[in-house]
């Protein structure tokens, strides 16, 4: 499909690289919706995009488990820069995180005080203010800062030297503050029947466990509640 018009309006994110969110109308009629990412190399994701679909067609021998991956386009442009296809349909899991935490309005993990100190990877950039766009990342170092301060460590001595107990009781103790029913509540609220129930915890299962097996394999990294996105039309 030709590009043949480009809207007029440009949202940009509140994202460290401040992507922007473009939309153009193709020769099909059809709206397509892009986000342009500059200050990345995305020929590794376009990659990864592809394996993806190698994966599909191995699956495609499979007619009993219906496995899938689901993936999206990647144009790089450049070296530094490039465009990712907009992925309509789906919600980030830190967004639904965000709103139960928000809804519950007391909740200690709302009023979280996070640090101004920046964070020991310059990939991560500062933490943000809590809020309503608060990023996992300011969730994060509001909690690491002070269980580092207990062992004597500065968040600025690099990750290298944060002890492996500190970062699992962080994990734990933000685990704790959320209800284990969050996906569980959305999905069933999706569904308009329980035959749409059980299609999409089904669809779900498989989705999650394809994408963990092929994420360890190749080694995924940067895996955080902003960058997973949930289709809870379908389940994946």
């Amino acid at each position: 499909t030709r590009v043949a018009a480009f809207a007029e309006r440009v949202h940009v994110l509140s994202t460290k690289t401040r992507p922007k969110k473009i939309c153009c109308v193709g020769h099909d009629g059809k709206t397509h919706a892009y986000l342009v990412k500059g200050q990345d190399d995305l020929h590794l994701d376009q990659r990864i995009m592809q394996l993806l679909t190698m994966v599909n067609r191995l699956f495609a021998h499979d007619k009993t488990r219906r496995l899938r991956t689901r993936y999206y386009g990647v144009v790089p442009i450049s070296p530094r820069a490039g465009l990712i296809q907009w992925v309509a349909g789906t919600l980030p899991l830190f967004q639904l995180y965000r709103r139960w935490q928000l809804s519950e309005g007391g909740h200690p993990a709302a009023k979280v005080e996070v640090p101004v100190a920046p964070p020991a990877d310059p990939q991560d950039g500062p933490p943000d203010t809590p809020g309503h766009d608060a990023l996992p990342g300011a969730v994060f170092y509001a909690a690491l800062l002070p269980a580092l301060k207990t062992k004597g460590i500065e968040i600025a001595a690099g990750r290298q030297q944060w002890p492996l107990e500190v970062l699992r009781g962080v994990f734990r103790a933000l685990s704790s503050g959320a209800p284990r029913w969050l996906l569980e509540k959305e999905i069933c609220a999706s569904s308009t029947a329980t035959v749409d129930w059980w299609a999409r915890s089904c669809t779900f299962s498989r989705s999650l466990a394809v994408m963990s097996v092929v994420g360890y394999v190749i080694g995924l990294g940067d895996r955080h509640l902003d960058n997973i996105l949930m289709d809870f039309g379908s389940g994946e």
